[in-house]
């Protein structure tokens, strides 16, 4: 890991596939949340607080499933710098990110499917999160705790 003082998502993403390191979804409009591992819900996370200011470290990570979109994009899932990383994502047909979810503690996530407008991302270690395609965070406004 890097550390980084004011670097926004996408500019990381761009240059060399880098995201913020810890637990946190990021969007689109460049917001990004905690969240936290729970099986026990749906999603199998739940969104916290919005994160401000910017990520004291950075993470490479490497893309091992990709699923090309019916309308275009892609999904993209795999690693981190650790081997207890795990990093899932939505990208354009050129690549950029529309939203990643990154996690310190699922291991590489290495299966994908689309199931309806859910994408449906497994590590290694058998963690299931569920990601709206298009709008990832939607229905997952509970607190994290």
């Amino acid at each position: 890991m890097t550390s980084l003082s004011s670097t926004s998502v996408g500019d990381l993403w761009a240059d060399g596939h880098r995201l913020p390191a810890g637990d946190a979804l990021h969007l689109p409009d460049g917001t990004s949340y905690r969240v936290r591992l729970d099986p026990s819900v749906p999603a199998g996370f739940r969104l916290g607080a919005r994160i401000t200011g910017s990520a004291e470290e950075v993470a490479y990570v490497d893309g091992l499933v990709e699923v090309r979109l019916d309308g275009g994009g892609v999904l993209w899932g795999g690693e981190g710098d650790h081997g207890s990383q795990g990093f899932a994502a939505r990208l354009t047909v050129g690549g950029a990110l529309v939203w990643a979810l990154f996690l310190e503690e699922s291991n590489p996530f290495t299966r994908v499917v689309v199931e309806g407008r859910e994408a449906v991302f497994r590590s290694t270690s058998g963690v299931v999160v569920r990601l709206g395609v298009e709008d990832p965070g939607s229905d997952r406004a509970d607190a994290a705790g």
